[in-house]
């Protein structure tokens, strides 16, 4: 795999993590065919991070809370702007992205920008703030250290350690990555020894494979 300077492909999860990608993205180019030829009907069009992680379950003490990614990127916002600042975002496997037309249409603060292996399924209004990509070619399209936020909604489409690993090249320090699996990665549980060096988890949920996490600060 290639790499841009500075972005090690595997640093996270090992070189054997990706290979196992690599087995698996003829399933992704099946989904993207599939969405081209039923325009946007059966997996892209209704990704929304907006509405998904309003039913994230995260433990708190034993707890089980609710939480509302929505809520907490209208605070960010609120806090970008008093710091005289834009909140950078970046949604990647945006689906059709009309999910983030009012949330926009409501917070012209927000630099938004999004991600899709097929554009002609994404809104007008949004087209041009998308770019093709996949999750683990997202270090050769965005320069490090970039992002408040990364975030996935069932976006990721197989290629979980490549997300993992490139929301950390995205990502300032402190920012945070959302991200919903499409797929039991390895058990989500198993893989957080290998995350700590690098972020801190705010909250996971194996039940449905999501989790919030914090790029350390150095």
């Amino acid at each position: 795999m290639k790499s841009k300077v500075g972005f090690t492909p595997g640093f996270i999860f090992g070189e054997d993590a990706l290979e196992r990608e690599s087995s698996r993205l003829n399933r992704l180019r099946r989904v993207a065919q599939k969405e081209r030829r039923t325009k946007g009907s059966v997996w892209f069009w209704f990704n929304s991070p907006l509405k998904h992680y309003a039913s994230l379950l995260y433990h708190d003490g034993g707890a089980v809370q609710a939480f509302s990614f929505e809520k907490h990127l209208v605070g960010k916002c609120a806090e970008a702007a008093r710091e005289g600042r834009k909140l950078r975002v970046l949604d990647v496997g945006v689906g059709s992205g009309a999910q983030w037309e009012a949330f926009l249409a409501r917070h012209p603060q927000l630099d938004w920008h999004g991600t899709s292996p097929s554009r002609k399924l994404v809104v007008p209004s949004l087209r041009d703030k998308v770019i093709f990509s996949t999750a683990r070619s997202l270090h050769r399209k965005f320069p490090p250290s970039g992002f408040d936020i990364v975030v996935s909604s069932l976006g990721v489409h197989f290629q979980e350690a490549s997300a993992i690993e490139n929301a950390h090249w995205l990502l300032k320090p402190g920012g945070e990555a959302f991200i919903a699996l499409d797929s039991n990665f390895t058990g989500l549980w198993r893989i957080l020894d290998r995350l700590h060096p690098f972020f801190d988890v705010l909250d996971f949920s194996s039940y449905n494979n999501s989790m919030r996490l914090r790029k350390k600060v150095v």
